[in-house]
């Protein structure tokens, strides 16, 4: 159900995610910054912008505000190394 969910709903309105999902289109770092908008636990890439308009050090959630909404380095791994296999398994067509 959780994948359906996923696959049906909320990746269908981040289209950079969507598409690096579906069809290996695009890079690893927008799928991430994609995901990022989605769920507050993902960091965003460094070097691009958080909601507040500040820079990413990599390890800041989009949403960031002091005391509420961090990113987790434990989720922001599993995202990635998901992201990765996706990136793995449309580049080897398998």
């Amino acid at each position: 159900m959780q994948e359906q969910v996923f696959r049906e709903f909320l990746i269908s309105k981040r289209t950079k995610l969507s598409q690096f999902v579906r069809k290996g289109i695009g890079s690893l770092r927008d799928a991430q910054y994609d995901a990022a908008q989605e769920w507050a636990s993902v960091a965003v890439p460094k070097g691009l912008p958080l909601k507040n308009g500040k820079i990413s050090d990599g390890n800041k959630s989009y949403y960031e505000k002091p005391g509420q909404n961090s990113s987790s380095p434990e989720s922001t791994k599993m995202v990635l190394e998901i992201l990765e296999k996706i990136h793995k398994f449309h580049k080897d067509g398998k």
